[in-house]
């Protein structure tokens, strides 16, 4: 049971990885493992309006209401990075500011010391 192209597209699209660097890395998973990434698949895909394309963010009131699409989107991806064996956070995500690492150096290492 491997992946089908169109999977593997969608895996890319979700670590923000490279179509080349996810078909290298789905090669040797197990059954068990695809058909973890086929159900974090359907539930990126799901629905009249999929995750994928969602980007509402409503928060209520006092008991209210706090619903992000991004957090679930981030939930799925770096569950995917992982089973993958990725790093938690992407090149493409770091190329897009090169002053990121730097920030989150400092920002680490400033209570230190």
């Amino acid at each position: 049971m491997a992946l089908s192209d169109a999977d593997i597209v969608t895996i890319a699209e979700i670590t923000r990885e490279f179509y080349t660097t996810i078909a290298d890395l789905v090669i040797d998973l197990t059954a068990a493992q695809e058909a973890s990434l086929e159900a974090e698949i359907i539930t990126w895909n799901e629905g009249t309006s999929p995750l994928r394309d969602a980007h509402v963010r409503l928060l209520g009131g006092k008991d209210g209401i706090d619903l992000d699409n991004e957090r679930k989107r981030e939930a799925i991806r770096m569950r995917v990075r992982k089973m993958l064996g990725l790093s938690l956070v992407s090149d493409e995500w770091l190329a897009l500011d090169p002053n990121t690492m730097q920030l989150i150096q400092f920002e680490v290492g400033q209570n230190f010391g």
